[in-house]
């Protein structure tokens, strides 16, 4: 083989194998100017988010706290605090932990200051979204203030007088304040534990 043709193989084996290893093309291939973007964000549990960028980034940059903001989508003022962001292993996800999120609720996860490998600075207005996958658990009607009301309120508001035996009748108190009114106010009925229990269905949504 001549002098030439040995170059020649030799820079493609060179390219060839250049394709199996991580980085390569960084170092040999035009210079990367292309600033990072987010891809998607991951809801892991109530204090855990995973953000995915679209390439490797740089450390220091990626596990600052301070270059992600979130907040519940459409609120700027509902915010979670987030007090610390690590660079997983495969280098283009941080894992954020968080202040307690709400169940079932989208939060907006908002990034500055994030750079790749070549120092490019994420743009402006990279947002993405994610959703609190935990099921809400809610005081109810039927299961939790029934009983109590069964218990406390039917000896007056039986069948004749103002009712209070169905969902849809308690409905009509809870509306007008009434009810909340009375278990605030620590009428007869309600001791402090079985007042502080309508208190907070009612504060819930008063959920049947």
């Amino acid at each position: 083989m001549t002098g030439k043709g040995s170059v020649g193989f030799l820079l493609l084996l060179f390219v060839f194998v250049c394709g199996f290893l991580p980085g390569c093309e960084r170092n040999w291939g035009p210079p990367d100017a292309d600033p990072p973007t987010i891809v998607e964000a991951k809801w892991v549990d109530d204090t855990h988010v995973d953000v995915a960028f679209d390439e490797d980034l740089e450390q220091a940059s990626a596990e600052e706290p301070t270059n992600y903001a979130i907040a519940k989508s459409g609120s700027s003022e509902d915010t979670l605090a987030v007090t610390e962001a690590i660079l997983q292993a495969d280098l283009i996800t941080v894992r954020l932990t968080t202040s307690a999120q709400s169940a079932e609720t989208t939060y907006r996860v908002t990034v500055v200051g994030v750079a790749d490998l070549e120092g490019n600075p994420i743009v402006a207005n990279n947002t993405v979204e994610f959703t609190n996958q935990a099921v809400a658990t809610y005081t109810t009607y039927t299961e939790d203030i029934k009983p109590i009301l069964d218990a406390n309120c039917l000896s007056c508001h039986g069948s004749s007088f103002s009712p209070l035996t169905t969902f849809s009748e308690v409905s009509v108190f809870v509306e007008s304040g009434t009810l909340k009114q009375k278990a605030e106010g620590g009428h007869q009925s309600f001791d402090g534990t079985s007042g502080q229990a309508v208190i907070d269905w009612i504060d819930e949504g008063a959920h049947e």
